[in-house]
Formats: C-alpha cells, structure tokens, sequence
C-alpha cells in the first residue's frame, strides 16, 4: 500500500498541470456542494420553525363568551395536525398594546379592555396543516368574527424551499458528473502513457490489483485535497459570517451551528469524494489496460 500511495504522487507530480485541473474541478464541485448542504439544512430547519410558530390567528366576537372560546380552544387542541392554541384575552390585548405604546401614554389613557377581542392563535405541525386549520375555524361562525392567516407568506416559503433543494440537488449531481468525466479522462491519458511500462509489469507476473492501485489511489488523493480544502474554506466563511447572520435571523434559532453538523459534512464530503475519485480512476484503468 505504501508504495502504490509513493506511486500516485510521482504521478500528480509528473503531471502538474494535469493535476492543478482536476483539483479546481473537483473543488468547485465540493465548495458548492458543502454550500448547498448549509442551505438544504438551514432551509429545513427555518420551515420548521415557521411551521411550528403561531400562523393562524383567529378574532373572536365581542359577544363571545367564556365557554364558546375555551371550547373552540380545546376543539383545535383535540387535532391530531395543531401543534399549540393558545389563548389571548382582552385584558392581555391590552396589556400587550400599552407595553408596545408606553413611551406615547396618551395613546393607551382612553383605552380599555371591551376595545379588545379575545384571539386564539393556532399553530400547526406542518405547513400544509395551516390551510386545514383555517377551514376548522372558519366553521365557528357564531363566535369568530375573523381569521389571520399568513398563507401567501406560507406558501411562498414552501415553494421557495422545494424550489432551493431541486435545482440544488441538481446543479450537484451535474458537478459529481463533470467531476466524475474530468478524472476519468486525466486518469485515462496518464494510463495510456504508461501502457507499455504496464506491459511489462504484467509480463513479470505482476496482479491487476498491483497494477490498477496507484492509479485508485492517486483518484483517492484527488478527491481528499479538493474536499478538504473545500470544507475548511466554507467553514472558515460561516464562522466569520455566523455573527452578522445571527444578526440578521433575528430570534429564528439557526446559529450558531452545531459543531457536529461541520464533523458530519466534512466526514460524509470526504468519504464520497473518495469514492469518487476511486471510482472514476476504476473506470478509467478499466477502459484502458481491460
């Protein structure tokens, strides 16, 4: 093994430029790909905290008493698709709206409860429930005067999110194929040179196992470096950029981001790189010398 692994590098040192080439192209590939994985998993978890916030509000009537609210209340929490419903009061309306209004206080010295209805707020466990928690509101006409429901907001962040991991998962699979030819085909021109030195090799009883190792390994190495040195940049960037996006996100808990989500993307962008490489020199030796 130590020997076929002194054989690959003579080969990437023989061939530098060859080498420079398969390195960006397989850099790229997995830059992009560890950037990808940020944004699959940091969309998945913001729709998960949309979904989990309370997304449909509903307005009750000021005739509305005690017992019709409370019922609606335990209605919706009975769903088995309601995360939490929670109730406001008048009372806690307006302690709500003078806590948002005491730097102006004559804004809150005429105001009163009554001017108040109760609300319940109800929050689903998928976005796709939300709509169905609208139409069981919507069937409580007698007390619920009326119904918030950011659904445009809703569905655009879906759509946006499916929209975010398809042409992601596609630009990637596109890449790991270019990647995939680029590798094989260098690893293909360097087989082709040395031909004849495996002849030879063969002629003095050497395996195919013997042969073909150097060729997977310097695949392997290929693909160790580029996905590497992909990772520590894009880990370097995230954790520069990681206070103004906390920043930005607000109170949405995305980062920081768990150390092992980093150990995690780095070992499974490693482990397929090299399968990569290996795999793409395996069919490159195959072509040639099989």
């Amino acid at each position: 093994m130590s020997k076929a692994l002194v054989t690959a590098w003579k080969n990437i040192r023989r061939t530098p430029y060859q080498a420079i080439g398969v390195l960006l192209v397989l850099f790229n590939t997995f830059f992009l790909g560890y950037v990808y994985s940020i944004v699959f998993f940091g969309s998945a978890h913001l729709l998960q905290y949309v979904e989990t916030r309370p997304q449909v509000i509903a307005f009750f009537k000021q005739t509305a008493t005690d017992e019709q609210i409370t019922q609606v209340q335990s209605e919706m929490i009975a769903k088995q698709y309601v995360q939490t419903a929670k109730i406001t009061t008048k009372d806690q309306a307006l302690a709500a709206y003078k806590e948002n209004n005491k730097k102006d206080p004559l804004l809150s010295e005429l105001v009163t409860a009554d001017v108040f209805p109760a609300s319940l707020e109800v929050s689903g466990k998928e976005a796709s429930s939300l709509n169905q928690i609208q139409q069981d509101l919507s069937q409580h006409k007698d007390s619920i005067d009326d119904i918030v429901f950011q659904k445009d907001v809703v569905d655009t962040l879906v759509r946006w999110t499916a929209t975010i991991r398809i042409v992601g998962a596609g630009m990637i699979s596109v890449l790991l194929f270019t990647s995939l030819l680029v590798v094989a085909t260098i690893i293909s021109m360097k087989v082709t040179m040395k031909r004849q030195e495996v002849s030879i090799l063969r002629l003095l009883g050497a395996t195919s196992g013997y042969i073909n190792l150097p060729f997977l390994l310097e695949g392997a190495l290929y693909g160790v470096v580029s996905s590497v040195a992909a990772w520590i940049i894009v880990f370097v960037a995230m954790l520069y950029a990681t206070p103004w996006l906390v920043g930005f996100l607000g109170d949405i808990p995305l980062l920081p981001a768990s150390p092992i989500f980093f150990v995690v993307q780095l070992t499974s962008g490693t482990l397929l790189s090299v399968l990569l490489g290996m795999f793409a020199s395996w069919l490159a030796v195959r072509r040639v010398i099989q």
